[in-house]
């Protein structure tokens, strides 16, 4: 039985915003045939999005039954079905979505009573896929019960207490990160190995740690696991080539959600976080909340966001509608011809760089809770200091102008 895992974080979000190129010359195809037992809910259609294939599919609900051939020529496939376009951010709700691992054999699904509560036949990579994941669900089940915990902390404002639980969290990740290392150990010919390699290097808290670890492994892969997008994406870990920390950041100027041109080089003299995302992208949205809270957290003592957006010319407003709908009150600017985009090598979203008063990286891909850590360490090392607010680069007209632009739209 499938549970999805949406309360675990940087798993299934993290994964769909993975940019989705695969060699393979295979195009074997994959046949998935569902069927829809005691549901509820009214189902029309099923969303599919699935790695090697960067586009969302669909396929018609008929007398409760699909039929839905993969194109992707992933091995192996992670795929993702939802019964809402995955254009609504309600789709990522658990009871909205399910997740597979599939590696080309044709396979038959069954829902009962809820979508997402699956019984799937016909692919070992799935098996393999569900012992994984009875191997993480404790882990989850602590991550879940700590960051509530880390939750209150913070709203007690005890900066220490928040520290204290952090490290418990970090702790629980890298153990986790662990045990998908372990598996790979003991199964080397495990369909679901390079996935669990790729998992393990999202869930360390010790990236360097786990990349050597993983590194090892990646290497003795065979190829086909090393161009599937798991493999891809392990390689671009391990082998950053975006601006690494020590680097001076290299300048760009983009328009606004007013035209207005913004650069980079303005924001000299601050401590700022420069935040690539998209509208489209769930584990963009999902992220929002932690910037959103170090923005307020920090914004009076000399830190500052700007956000680059990867929405293309055509989804200039969705974009805004998305600022809008997550409160984002930081200067926002648009990548339209996917220029900054080349320049900083962003193979995959969401994905940050912390920049120095000098215009140097001194960290990045600051996820979760660990921007707030970063962020605090620099305040209590005395580096993060109250300035005047009539120097932070974002001004009121800005934030109107955003305002008077979104009043066209009706959802409003």
């Amino acid at each position: 039985m499938l549970k999805s895992f949406l309360a675990f974080p940087f798993t299934i979000l993290s994964f769909l915003a993975v940019s989705a190129q695969n060699n393979s010359s295979s195009n074997v195809k994959t046949i998935v045939t569902g069927v829809l037992k005691n549901i509820p809910d009214s189902i029309s259609y099923i969303y599919f999005i699935s790695t090697g294939n960067s586009n969302t599919d669909s396929t018609p609900v008929v007398g409760n039954k699909y039929v839905y051939e993969i194109n992707s020529t992933d091995r192996p496939c992670f795929i993702t079905f939802f019964i809402k376009s995955p254009k609504l951010l309600e789709a990522y709700e658990e009871r909205n979505l399910a997740v597979l691992l599939l590696d080309g054999k044709n396979v038959t699904v069954t829902s009962t009573d809820s979508f997402p509560n699956m019984l799937v036949s016909g692919s070992s990579a799935y098996n393999e896929f569900m012992k994984l994941e009875r191997m993480r669900e404790p882990y989850s089940r602590q991550l879940v019960n700590l960051f509530k915990d880390q939750n209150q902390k913070r709203q007690m404002k005890d900066k220490d207490a928040v520290n204290i639980v952090q490290a418990k969290v970090d702790s629980v990740r890298d153990r986790l990160s662990g045990e998908y290392i372990a598996y790979v150990k003991k199964n080397l010919s495990s369909p679901a190995a390079i996935y669990a390699l790729s998992t393990a290097l999202d869930q360390a808290s010790d990236k360097d740690k786990a990349a050597t670890e993983v590194g090892k492994l990646y290497i003795s892969r065979p190829e086909r696991d090393k161009q599937s997008s798991f493999g891809k994406r392990i390689k671009n870990k391990i082998y950053d080539e975006t601006p690494g920390v020590g680097k001076k950041a290299i300048d760009f100027t983009l328009p606004d959600t007013v035209n207005n041109a913004i650069s980079l080089a303005s924001y000299r003299g601050q401590y700022l976080l420069l935040d690539f995302w998209a509208s489209w992208c769930g584990p963009c949205r999902a992220e929002n909340k932690y910037i959103i809270q170090a923005w307020h957290q920090y914004k009076s003592k000399n830190f500052t966001v700007l956000s680059v957006s990867l929405d293309g010319k055509e989804d200039q407003d969705k974009w805004i509608e998305a600022i809008h709908k997550d409160g984002l009150l930081w200067q926002q600017v648009i990548d339209k011809d996917a220029k900054v985009r080349k320049m900083y090598n962003i193979t995959s979203i969401p994905r940050n760089f912390l920049i120095d008063p000098t215009g140097k990286i001194i960290d990045k891909n600051l996820r979760g809770e660990r921007l707030e850590k970063v962020l605090s360490k620099l305040e209590d090392g005395g580096m993060l200091l109250p300035v005047d607010q009539s120097k932070i680069p974002i001004s009121k007209a800005h934030r109107s102008s955003v305002k008077e632009k979104l009043q066209r739209f009706s959802s409003f």
